[in-house]
């Protein structure tokens, strides 16, 4: 039985039967930091993403004061932009590893999922940034639609054919697709035929990120954009700087252990 476990830190929470496998496995999502620090660091992982959180919540409040608000009204909520493509990918890899795959399984939602259902980011108003190809286009190109072997792929979602128009059909990932629905995410068109229309979706995010004062979680180092215009940064020390400010790292990590009396719980559910 191939379990899922999301938690932060010390932190325990959901945990869902996906699949079945060779053996009893767990995934957790865990936010990510040069130092790894004690629980009660500064430098420890879910308390460096709880403190930038806190630090932005109390900086909006103080600008409500500063135009006349009422400090006691319900604050805004923390705008946060997710990585849709990379958290995709990153989760596909880390059950490709446990399992002994040895090719690319292709991307994943359960990693968007584990990553929006982080303790670490209750309270804030999380986006996802995706391709639109990942969602809706051909099979071989969409998020969970990659033909790989069961015991590796936990739970296939619905992909449903939406045009008949041409030989490859057209057809859409109905799970992502509802949280696009939603307002939860956002698809962003490549245009392959520009110098830099294959990372759209990263612009995107930047820029929304940039616009809302947000976080943005993601692996990818934005080293091929540190000049693009398009994000509204002047030098590239610049947008640096905002990186190190405002960009949070993860990673997903499948262990052998698990806690048993949770999986009896789900179970019998």
């Amino acid at each position: 039985m191939l379990v899922t476990r999301l938690h932060g830190g010390g932190c325990a929470a959901q945990t869902a039967a996906l699949a079945h496998a060779p053996r009893r496995a767990r995934v957790a999502c865990h936010w990510k930091g040069k130092n790894k620090g004690t629980p009660s660091s500064k430098h420890n992982v879910t308390n460096r993403s709880k403190r930038l959180a806190m630090e932005h919540t109390m900086a909006l409040e103080q600008e409500r004061v500063a135009r006349g608000e009422d400090p006691e009204a319900q604050a805004p909520q923390l705008a946060l932009v997710l990585d849709g493509a990379n958290l995709a990918w990153a989760y596909a890899d880390a059950v490709a590893r446990h399992t002994g795959y040895r090719g690319r399984i292709g991307p994943l939602s359960r990693g968007i999922d584990l990553a929006m259902q982080h303790e670490a980011l209750q309270g804030c108003a999380p986006r996802v940034f995706l391709p639109r190809h990942y969602v809706i286009g051909k099979q071989h190109e969409l998020v969970d639609g990659w033909s790989v072997p069961r015991e590796c792929i936990p739970d296939h979602t619905s992909i449903k054919r939406v045009s008949k128009m041409s030989k490859r059909a057209t057809v859409r990932n109905e799970k992502v697709y509802a949280m696009v629905q939603e307002g939860n995410a956002v698809l962003v068109t490549r245009n392959t035929s520009t110098p830099g229309g294959r990372n759209r979706d990263d612009v995107e995010l930047l820029v929304e990120a940039k616009r809302t004062g947000g976080l943005v979680c993601t692996n990818d180092q934005f080293r091929d954009h540190k000049r693009t215009r398009a994000v509204g940064f002047r030098q590239p020390s610049h947008f640096k700087d905002w990186l190190r400010r405002n960009r949070f790292e993860f990673e997903f990590r499948v262990t052998g252990d698990i806690d048993e009396e949770a999986l009896r719980t789900q179970e019998a559910a």
